[in-house]
């Protein structure tokens, strides 16, 4: 008996030593499946170390001082520790400002440009519909060696400029979404999964006839023409499936910034990436999301889509849910045996009290 007693008590102790490592872990990697925003979390706790000061090395080597400073937010919400030099070779970095004015008159006459005055400069030429429109008559030019999904970007940003003045600017966020999506193509800032992905979708849709009277009407511009043909070049379908993404592209942006938003489309690999980025960005910290789109590029997916992560984070699931049924049994056996020692204990009590 007092064997069995010892047992139960060592396996008690056992049992209590696993659950206190268990637990939190498996916990926390089963709370991840459920939330997104805990797998997200669940991915920026598990950023090495040394990704920290590589991300900020490489992104000083781009001259990007803001995403230095949004990985350097990062480590230290982390509890990682950076090199004593790196916050002095940030405020060096942020020294060499380039000029905006090329910039603006680049934006404004080609629809790229690198910094925000360019960008917006060539927003407001795609607002106008300029920018779109000499963006047709440009890829039409080429044909039939065209890019489908430049076609797409200028007819759908030309529908959906219809649309923002049909609803008194309702459509300006998709509108101003799908002005950076464009910028990001040109400038080959689009991830190429991506790219593919659109392209599959449009390039079966575009109505080269239509194509064909936009760039005839373009010069000089006929805008009652441009306006009515442009949105039949490619199929509602895939303009509903362009707003929708200028919607997300607008989200990332207007709360994080214009380079948050293409650094975004740079690793989105579809339109379901882009769409939880956007959910992402509503409840991540400013001064740290471009961090988390450098570092954790694939938290878009969720972890039942990765590899060696998700597997982790299965397994201390599994693990957990062994604990707790090995807890369960021996809680029923630990019951069983109590109750047991309670029924002899009330029989040789009856015995020895019996006359």
């Amino acid at each position: 008996m007092s064997r069995r007693i010892a047992l139960y008590f060592v396996s008690a102790v056992a049992l209590l030593g696993v659950g206190a490592f268990v637990l939190p872990k498996g916990w926390q990697a089963t709370h991840t499946f459920f939330s997104e925003e805990a797998s997200v979390q669940y991915q920026i706790d598990h950023i090495p170390a040394n990704d920290y000061l590589a991300g900020v090395n490489d992104a000083l080597n781009k001259k990007d001082t803001e995403l230095a400073q949004s990985i350097v937010a990062l480590a230290s919400d982390q509890g990682i520790q950076m090199p004593a030099d790196v916050n002095g070779r940030i405020k060096d970095a942020e020294e060499n400002t380039p000029s905006v004015w090329e910039d603006i008159w680049e934006g404004m006459t080609t629809g790229e440009a690198d910094t925000t005055p360019g960008s917006i400069a060539a927003g407001i030429t795609d607002l106008l519909v300029i920018g779109d429109m000499r963006d047709l008559h440009e890829q039409y030019q080429l044909y039939p060696k065209y890019d489908p999904l430049t076609v797409a970007l200028a007819a759908g940003g030309i529908a959906i400029t219809g649309a923002t003045v049909a609803t008194a600017g309702g459509a300006l966020p998709a509108r101003a979404g799908v002005t950076l999506l464009k910028s990001a193509k040109k400038a080959g800032g689009l991830n190429k999964e991506l790219v593919v992905a659109l392209e599959k979708t449009v390039a079966k849709t575009i109505d080269k006839d239509a194509l064909q009277t936009v760039a005839r009407n373009t010069f000089p511009p006929n805008l009652k023409v441009i306006r009515e043909v442009a949105p039949k070049i490619v199929s509602s379908e895939s303009i509903t499936m362009l707003k929708s993404m200028g919607s997300a592209v607008y989200t990332i942006g207007k709360d994080h910034g214009k380079k948050a938003a293409m650094q975004t489309l740079s690793v989105a690999e579809n339109a379901a990436d882009l769409d939880r980025w956007a959910r992402i960005a509503k409840s991540a910290p400013k001064k740290t999301f471009r961090a988390m789109v450098r570092l954790a590029p694939t938290a878009s997916k969720g972890l039942l889509h990765l590899g060696t992560l998700g597997i982790e984070a299965g397994a201390w699931t599994a693990t957990l849910v062994l604990w707790l049924l090995s807890t369960f049994y021996f809680g029923f056996k630990l019951f069983r045996f109590g109750f047991r020692m309670l029924l002899k204990t009330g029989r040789w009590g009856i015995r020895t009290v019996k006359p």
